[in-house]
């Protein structure tokens, strides 16, 4: 890939075509490389954390589990339930969580080690016990004497230590608890869960004894307050009444409200006999006006006198009327019988006149017996309003007491289901497994101990590895330049082991004879040596790039100036010479002119004499005495000044314009970007740039601070090139099938 550093990329079609684009993800084949290059760290922690693991195995103390199981809130008889007052409520997490917590309590800690004698346990702290056989505790114990501990500092140890090997939990989402217990000894194990779980429930039980005294007592003492509340309230009530006449007739009510009652019945009576005789009386009087009254009236009056006299009365008016029709009405019987009917009529009429009395006298009787009943019941109905409203505060009177009988009846009832409590105190909780003697040590568990132990020593390892490769910012694969620079990298270059590299080298890459290399006869360059192997890998990414776009200058350089620049512009540029294409190499790293020395040894005129003006650039081109290679020294004459100065000048850019036009490639070994300002002087008159970063000592960050600097520059970046690379990490690479593509 053509990578400029302002931004702009451009891909050759041999690129796969979203590399840039896709993330980098990590293969088993990068995760086995990754292995192998940290089986020493990740091998040398397994052996360490597992030699530690068998050790403690081997020497530590073991240890044994017992546990005993407790269910809070069992089926109770419902009818104890009911005799105690007690409601039925269902136990939520809270109060289970909170039963665990009360079960590690130093309360029960301190019940149990009272109860076994555990304080002068050497497990607890109370002597020497057993200790595990370390050189630092063997020491210790020779040359410092253990003196005793205070009893109160030696029941805190004693209550920390049971604290630590007491360990309580909840099964699950149910009611039951599990209590277990760790010792050296099984059999002091079981004794002291079952200890903790019985200890427990006798606490359960006594705070609930306990609670129900002191609520006896507090209960007779609030008993004694609301009978005094409650006499003073009644006494409150009947004085009252007394003041305000308020007298209680039972279930008909109050006193005055049934005396208002019969009297208001008695003045309807009296109000009705009145007019009764006022009737009568009136009705006697119409007949008194009347001189003699008709049967009608009489039987209606029901005298028997009146009667009487009537039928004689009537029995005389026929006689007469026989007489006067028989002997006329002068006649001595006529006017005897007639002086006789009006004797009867002056009787009856005495008669009536005597009732007429008699009514008008009832009459009297009866409208002053309503008179006196309407006064009375006036009065009583005033007295009975004034009784009404003493009434009202009588009743709150009433509320009040019967409110304080109400608390005094329930405190009673509260007081005589204490008293049954403290004298029967159940348990809500139950041991329904005790524990057993435990048959094999709980700690340390050998294998698991072992293979926890190879676990955290491969993960530590691999912890440390990763550490390592992150904290290490050197160049190490294409990979990391892709990740970390943006850019491609162009090959990957073994360190080769002679300083004439391209002489040896490319002189058996160019034919296939035999010659001898270092004392060993020599293959065909593609079996000899890997570095021709790299060599013509990077020549083939640039062919690639140069058959993107015309690159007919390119410049090399690193960040250092022992990092293998010079070796890989030599060789390269001879790789080009060899293929056929017509190709230059200019020597531009005046301070070390490593190809001159090279090429052209003993040159007295090159690249300062032609930008100084003082010599033409053909007159100092010499040609490779192996290759078809020319090649532009640098001047060795010490009377040229400020030599450096003019690699930025624009002679430098007519002369590297001039050579390509002539030259097909022209290739520029500038200096190292860390030696000076030289090759970014030069930088704006190349087309393209290589930067050789060597294998496991150039720097990440460095590498792209240098690139930064070259992006002000607007320099073509073709890419980085990996020199150096050993042996083992090269065939590495190519397991892991990282690529150099462009």
């Amino acid at each position: 890939m053509l990578q400029r550093i302002d931004g702009e990329h451009q891909r050759s079609a041999y690129a796969p075509a979203d590399a840039s684009q896709q993330s980098e993800f990590i293969s088993l084949r990068e995760i086995a490389a990754f292995l192998r290059r940290s089986f020493l760290t990740i091998g040398a922690a397994i052996v360490l954390t597992t030699a530690a693991g068998t050790y403690h195995v081997l020497t530590a103390v073991p240890q044994f589990s017992a546990r005993a199981q407790i269910v809070i809130d069992p089926e109770k008889s419902l009818t104890l339930r009911q005799q105690m007052g007690e409601i039925g409520v269902p136990l939520d997490n809270a109060q289970v969580e909170s039963q665990i917590e009360f079960l590690r309590s130093e309360r029960i800690a301190a019940a149990v080690l009272e109860r076994l004698g555990l304080a002068s346990d050497p497990e607890f702290g109370g002597g020497e016990g057993p200790k595990a056989p370390s050189l630092y505790s063997r020491i210790h114990d020779h040359l410092i004497e253990p003196k005793p501990a205070p009893p109160v500092e030696q029941r805190g140890v004693a209550l920390s230590i049971f604290a630590s090997k007491l360990s309580v939990r909840r099964i699950g989402q149910s009611y039951l608890i599990e209590v277990l217990f760790t010792s050296t000894d099984p059999d002091k194990a079981a004794r002291i869960s079952n200890a903790t779980a019985e200890a427990y429930i006798a606490d359960r039980v006594g705070a609930k004894s306990q609670a129900a005294v002191r609520s006896s007592m507090w209960l007779e003492a609030r008993i004694a307050e609301l009978r005094q509340q409650l006499n003073n309230a009644a006494r409150a009530v009947q004085e009252f009444r007394a003041e305000n006449n308020i007298v209680d007739a039972g279930s008909r009510g109050l006193l005055d409200d049934q005396q208002l009652s019969e009297l208001n019945s008695q003045l309807v009576t009296a109000r009705v006999r009145t007019a009764e005789t006022r009737a009568r009386l009136e009705r006697i009087q119409s007949i008194i006006t009347s001189e003699i009254p008709d049967a009608a009236v009489v039987e209606v009056l029901g005298n028997s006198v009146i009667n009487n006299l009537r039928e004689r009365m009537v029995n005389a008016s026929n006689r007469e009327a026989e007489l006067v029709a028989r002997y006329g009405e002068d006649h001595a019987a006529v006017v005897s019988l007639k002086n006789e009917v009006r004797e009867y009529k002056r009787a009856m009429a005495n008669e009536l006149n005597r009732i007429s009395e008699t009514y008008k006298s009832d009459y009297e009787v009866s409208r002053a017996r309503e008179e006196a009943l309407t006064s009375d019941l006036a009065a009583l109905v005033g007295r009975s309003t004034a009784t009404k409203k003493a009434q009202i505060t009588a009743a709150e009177l009433e509320t009040i007491a019967q409110t304080y009988r109400r608390m005094y009846e329930s405190y009673l009832q509260n007081l005589a289901d204490s008293v049954q409590r403290a004298s029967y105190s159940d348990s809500d909780a139950r041991i329904i497994t005790a524990a057993t003697k435990p048959l094999t040590k709980s700690y340390p568990q050998s294998k698991l101990f072992i293979a926890v132990s190879f676990l955290v020593g491969g993960t530590a390892g691999i912890g440390i590895a990763l550490l390592r490769q992150a904290l290490d910012r050197k160049v190490y694969s294409p990979k990391q330049i892709r990740q970390e620079l943006a850019v491609d990298c162009l090959g990957a270059v073994p360190a080769y082991g002679s300083r004439r590299l391209w002489t040896r080298a490319f002189d058996v890459g160019r034919s296939r004879s035999r010659p001898r290399i270092e004392g060993r006869s020599a293959r065909p360059a593609r079996d000899v040596s890997p570095f021709v192997d790299g060599m013509r890998d990077l020549k083939t990414s640039i062919d690639l790039a140069r058959g993107i776009r015309s690159v007919r200058c390119v410049a090399i350089s690193s960040l250092h100036s022992n990092e293998g620049k010079s070796t890989i512009a030599g060789n390269l540029a001879r790789l080009f010479a060899y293929a056929g294409t017509r190709t230059i190499i200019v020597d531009g790293d005046i301070a070390g002119a490593t190809l001159s020395t090279e090429f052209a040894p003993g040159a007295q005129k090159g690249l300062l004499d032609v930008l100084s003006g003082k010599e033409n650039a053909d007159d100092v081109i010499v040609l490779d005495k192996t290759s078809p290679l020319h090649v532009l020294p640098v001047s060795s004459n010490p009377a040229i000044p400020h030599g450096r100065e003019l690699l930025g000048s624009d002679r430098m850019r007519e002369l590297l314009n001039d050579l390509s036009t002539k030259y097909q490639l022209v290739i520029v070994d500038l200096p190292a970007l860390q030696a000076g300002a030289d090759a970014r002087s030069v930088s704006p008159f190349i087309e393209s740039f290589i930067l050789v970063a060597e294998w496991s000592r150039t720097s990440i960050d460095l590498l792209r601070e240098a690139m930064l600097l070259l992006t002000a520059k607007q320099v073509n970046l073709l890419g980085v090139v990996i020199n150096k690379v050993d042996g083992r990490s090269i065939r590495k690479l190519r397991d892991v099938g990282d690529t150099f593509y462009i």
